[in-house]
């Protein structure tokens, strides 16, 4: 596209002048309000942050709370000797079932999120699958540990920045009002633009479910499968994408094209934005510092780190306290991999791998924290889905 050509396409104009204001606002915006204090340098911790639980310092590094701290907390539960974790292996599908352990958590040393979601877990029953059979304790207990992170972490940790984000849509607006009005034929432009927006919203949403599968079928340890898997069911993604470009390239004529996916890259834009802008407080910013500092220490793979770390000999019951903080945190894998290469030059491990006290089932042990923390959460996610759709059939 040339200058001449650029300026005489009035619509595609309007859009590149409003990514070019959404640009320089938010550089102004960052430099006022999107640095984070400066906390100091990252120093190796040997302990996670006083007081804080492994969900707790995932809530605050990811801002809000998941699945993954759901089983993190599983896990802390398990080895503070509240319940236990058993699998039932049925080929392509693995059930899980906690099983409390422990009726007076008084002594066991749980922080508050931890202490409510037991007792939301195990209010009814002293035994629960995570599966949809018993999914009504299980969704009562993940709602009761994201009330108690959010009253606990929700303020005071993170500035979202509304107030200097609200221009940033107010722009966007602007710019598609503009590229509407400035359009030959503005009462095909709008039809044109919401369908293309259905149909690239509904690519990416696919995009998300596909990758959601994936990580799912990877669970598994089937690789070759996961691979097929992944490739099939991108299929829909796209379709799709292709059915875009139709709707913009070979459906109507005379349609703003080359404005309205330029407005796309602008919406792109203004979300990424959006995480930018958010910002920790200063005590945010130091509990960010000791998380990163504890991660040092949990993803340190090479012993000539650990010697410039100065960090202790991980022992048994080291591996197994941090174990969820490592979970929580995504550092499972080189978390292991420092207590099994320790562990090995003192005493070889079985050949099965390592199985905690508290799990019963080879899950842990054939495929892995990671993997097993991946088993999990799909056991989680299955149970809502199809709970969900048996709550709608009803």
């Amino acid at each position: 596209m040339t200058i001449q050509t650029l300026l005489s396409d009035r619509p595609t104009l309007a859009v590149l002048t409003g990514l070019a204001v959404i640009i320089l606002y938010f550089a102004f915006a960052w430099w006022r309000v999107g640095r984070n204090p400066n906390s100091g340098p990252v120093i190796a911790l040997f302990a996670p942050p006083p007081g804080m639980s492994a969900a707790g310092m995932r809530y605050v590094e990811q801002n809000g709370c998941d699945d993954t701290a759901f089983t993190a907390t599983l896990v802390a539960l398990a080895v503070k000797g509240i319940l236990t974790i058993r699998e039932d292996d049925y080929g392509d599908l693995k059930i899980y079932t906690v099983t409390r352990t422990a009726a007076d958590y008084t002594a066991a040393g749980l922080t508050a999120d931890e202490d409510a979601t037991a007792r939301a877990l195990f209010a009814k029953k002293n035994e629960i699958e995570l599966s949809a059979q018993d999914y009504r304790f299980v969704h009562g207990a993940q709602a009761t540990l994201k009330n108690a992170l959010t009253a606990q972490y929700g303020k005071g940790f993170l500035i979202k920045n509304w107030a200097w984000f609200r221009p940033l849509l107010a722009i966007a607006a602007l710019s598609l009002i503009a590229m509407i009005a400035l359009s030959h034929d503005p009462l095909t432009a709008v039809p044109t633009f919401v369908w293309s927006c259905m149909t690239l919203g509904t690519a990416v949403l696919l995009g998300g479910i596909d990758l959601f599968l994936w990580k799912n079928i990877a669970s598994s340890g089937q690789r070759l499968f996961s691979l097929f898997g992944g490739l099939v069911m991108l299929a829909p993604t796209v379709c799709m994408v292709s059915v875009t470009y139709i709707v913009l390239y070979q459906g109507f004529d005379d349609v703003p094209r080359n404005a309205i996916m330029l407005f796309f890259v602008l919406m792109a834009l203004v979300a990424v934005f959006h995480h930018l802008l958010l910002t920790f407080t200063p005590t945010g910013a130091k509990t960010m510092a000791q998380i990163d500092g504890f991660k040092l220490f949990l993803n340190a793979t090479e012993a000539d780190r650990l010697k410039t770390l100065n960090a202790p000999t991980i022992t048994r019951a080291m591996y197994e306290r941090f174990l969820p903080f490592a979970m929580a945190l995504d550092c499972e894998t080189p978390w292991t991999a420092n207590f099994q290469a320790q562990a090995a030059s003192v005493q070889p491990l079985n050949v099965g791998g390592y199985q905690p006290d508290w799990m019963a089932g080879k899950a842990f042990s054939d495929l892995g924290p990671a993997l097993f923390k991946s088993s999990l959460g799909t056991s989680l996610a299955n149970a809502q889905t199809i709970s969900t759709h048996s709550n709608s059939d009803d």
